[in-house]
């Protein structure tokens, strides 16, 4: 089997994941003819590579053969035929599991301009200078998801480094970036990156910062830093940017001087569920790095942060352009306000629920703001200032918990009108309130006019006064035109009632005959008794104080109900299951009947069941005009 015949044209070749376990001259020879200058074979199942497979390919710049199962040795016997290659990318990651590569191991590519090496995921526990010898043009160097210890790492004679990778290796210290003589073995290394191992502290680093003279970018993200010292990196003088990013120490100290550093222009210190430690001396923490222009706090929590400390704290980055507090438990706003170079501000992720201009009064140079997935209901036209809504370039505010109701009326009207500065718009704004336009569209809702532009109370309150006034004019003149016809209705509804028979006042012995059941007691003696009797000196018959023992109680009831002005009725469901009590209804329907509705008194406690209302009860009630209990005060009218 061989590789079909290709294009003369063609430049690039990406052979990855096809199924080649060898690769030899006779193999490629389809493709050897033409002027490649990128060939991938990742992930081709390679076990073996003839001496001779890459011989014709001298055009070829970039060289990929990662992650596959080759021999250090077969690879080492391959790379002849790349001896006369413009080969400038040799990726060789993921191929084999070896403590150490041989010294010499690249010796056939001294002749190629041969610059960055990718030797990632290898199983490297050691590295030896001697391995790079005559690799004068190296300038990247990526040893990655090694197992290399700081014990076991020689930089001698990488002296063109730029950009050399050691994340996530096993390094518990700082590498040695100077020789005996404290000149520096790698002069040129601007990038430095160490994330992913068990580096615990940064005070090695104050001693060895001349060792960096070019040193722009160093990254200590993932490291279980304890302690970040004072003036670590004050003699680090050309570095730029400085990320300490998800340290794993579960409390980090920053001491007072721990970023030292004028040259600093980028700094990342966000950490992963972690609050901002007490121990920080918010005024002074960011003293020394006056020339900051990015500050990231991303997963930081500050939710006791005090406002005052955010304002100590970002007192002195007057040339800060970017502050990112992402996940960083924030309840309001930080005072940016004095920060007039800003020009990003991201607020993501966070419990914020209000927004006002106060909070960018002096933010002009604004140009990216994100407040998305926060708690912020409502944005009005005080939310930011006239300068921020004309000069931004990008607002996310998507995933908030809108309020469909009129306040978020103005924002709905600038959304539509900008929504080319809207990050996520439309599909990420939704009505989150009221409850029936919960999962709206913000860009669907529209609120009507009359529900939020009402008519003004005044108006309202002149309408009313207008109709009033003329309905009491109309009301007065039909008086005065139809006043006599009106005494005349009034008199004949008055003289259906018939003539009043007046009671003998001789005739009786009590004033008024009370029936209840016993469960309405208290509130008989508490308030009928004690109202009646002891205040207006009315005598009431109770058939528990007036009548006699040994007589039958019907009898008892008709004679009492006989000697007695009124019969007052205390009705309540208690009152409406008793048969007494339903006797003494029957007595008192009688009553009705002979003297008139003035003869009975119905006062009402509660509301009647339906299940206890018996045909005398609804009878006696559609005949009668009741009270409730709360005015028995009146009763005392009738007795006069």
């Amino acid at each position: 089997m061989s590789i079909p015949t290709l294009p003369t044209t063609t430049k690039a070749v990406d052979f990855s994941f096809n199924l080649f376990s060898a690769l030899s001259s006779s193999f490629l020879f389809n493709i050897s003819q033409l002027q490649l200058t990128n060939i991938s074979f990742r992930h081709c199942g390679v076990r073996y590579i003839s001496s001779d497979a890459f011989t014709s390919f001298l055009s070829v710049e970039i060289l990929d053969i990662s992650e596959n199962s080759i021999q250090f040795h077969i690879l080492m016997e391959a790379t002849k035929g790349l001896a006369n290659s413009r080969l400038t990318d040799f990726n060789i990651s993921s191929l084999f599991s070896v403590n150490a590569l041989p010294d010499g191991f690249f010796q056939h590519l001294n002749s190629t301009p041969l610059s960055n090496i990718s030797i990632r995921n290898n199983g490297l526990t050691s590295l030896r200078n001697d391995v790079f010898v005559g690799l004068q043009n190296l300038t990247f160097l990526d040893l990655s998801l090694n197992k290399i210890d700081s014990n076991d790492l020689n930089l001698s004679g990488f002296t063109e480094l730029q950009i050399l990778n050691l994340t996530m290796n096993e390094l518990k210290r700082f590498p040695k970036f100077c020789d005996n003589e404290e000149f520096s073995l790698v002069p040129n290394l601007h990038t430095l990156l160490l994330g992913m191992n068990s580096i615990t502290d940064t005070y090695s680093l104050y001693d060895m910062g001349h060792c960096l003279p070019n040193l722009k970018v160093l990254n200590l993200t993932y490291n279980p830093i304890r302690v970040v010292s004072g003036n670590s990196f004050s003699t680090i003088k050309d570095l730029e940017i400085l990320s300490l990013a998800n340290l794993f120490a579960y409390e980090v100290e920053f001491e007072v001087t721990a970023f030292n550093a004028s040259s600093l222009k980028i700094l990342h210190i966000g950490n992963i569920l972690r609050k901002w430690p007490e121990t920080i001396n918010s005024s002074r923490i960011f003293l020394y790095c006056k020339n900051l222009e990015e500050l990231d706090l991303t997963l930081f929590k500050l939710t006791y942060f005090k406002r005052e400390d955010f304002s100590l704290m970002l007192k002195p980055l007057r040339k800060l352009k970017r502050l990112i507090l992402d996940s960083s438990s924030l309840h309001e706003v930080p005072p940016v306000g004095n920060l007039p170079d800003l020009e990003v501000l991201i607020l993501r992720k966070n419990y914020i629920r209000h927004v006002s201009k106060e909070d960018f009064r002096n933010n002009t140079k604004l140009k990216r703001l994100s407040i998305s997935i926060n708690h912020i209901s409502v944005f009005t036209e005080n939310s930011f200032p006239t300068f921020l809504l004309e000069n931004i370039e990008q607002i996310d505010l998507a995933f908030n918990p809108y309020s469909c109701t009129c306040e978020i009326e103005w924002f709905l009207g600038w959304m539509k009108r900008h929504k080319e500065k809207l990050q996520s718009f439309p599909k990420f704004y939704e009505c989150d309130s009221p409850r029936y336009r919960k999962k709206t569209p913000l860009i669907n809702y529209n609120p009507d006019n009359n529900e939020c532009h009402p008519i003004s109370q005044y108006v309202v309150m002149a309408i009313v006064f207008g109709v009033v006034s003329v309905a009491l004019v109309i009301l007065g003149f039909i008086i005065r035109r139809y006043r006599w016809d009106i005494k005349y209705y009034i008199y004949l509804a008055r003289s259906k009632r018939g003539y009043q028979r007046i009671p003998e006042q001789d005739g009786y012995l009590y004033d008024a005959f009370v029936a209840y059941n016993a469960a309405d007691r208290p509130w008989v003696m508490s308030q009928l008794v004690g109202d009646l009797e002891k205040k207006h000196q009315y005598k009431l018959c109770l058939h528990e104080r007036d009548f006699l023992p040994g007589d039958l109680i019907a009898d008892q009831i008709t004679e009492k109900v006989k000697a007695s002005r009124r019969f007052i009725l205390v009705i309540s469901n208690n009152f409406a299951k008793s048969r007494w009590c339903q006797f003494e209804i029957f007595v008192a329907q009688n009553r009705l009947l002979d003297d008139g509705a003035e003869f009975i008194i119905p006062i009402l406690l509660e509301d009647i069941k339906a299940k206890h209302m018996s045909t005398y009860l609804k009878f006696l009630l559609n005949s009668l005009t009741f009270f409730f209990f709360f005015f028995f005060f009146f009763i005392f009218v009738f007795f006069r």
